[in-house]
């Protein structure tokens, strides 16, 4: 499988993508980013070392008890459809969506 190589990018790049995708109606009340503990991406790496034709991941929010405490993730491979066959469960601590978990101070999401 060819997995994609991913692009390097300085700061200045990364905030004008940023922006861009503030300023697009895609934009408007969305999520700015989201954090992957290291868990998280162990358990991504379980995956594509078992499967090599997960497309990506998806990351499912849970929680052990009905009460929302004890909040876990899922990660799965996904592909058309979700690959289920290995589903890990990981500690969420440390990752989520930003707002929330974000670092305000980061030079990508400054307004220009």
């Amino acid at each position: 499988m060819n997995i994609p190589v991913p692009v390097s990018i300085d700061t200045i790049t990364a905030n004008n993508y940023f922006n861009n995708y503030m300023l697009s109606p895609e934009g408007v009340d969305t999520l700015k980013a989201f954090a992957v503990n290291l868990a998280q991406y162990n358990a991504m790496s379980l995956i594509l070392d078992a499967d090599n034709t997960v497309q990506g991941f998806r990351i499912y929010m849970g929680a052990t008890d009905t009460t929302g405490s004890g909040r876990i993730t899922m990660i799965v491979g996904f592909g058309s459809p979700d690959h289920t066959e290995t589903i890990y469960s990981t500690d969420s601590e440390g990752s989520g969506i930003c707002p929330y978990i974000c670092d305000e101070t980061s030079p990508i999401i400054q307004p220009k």
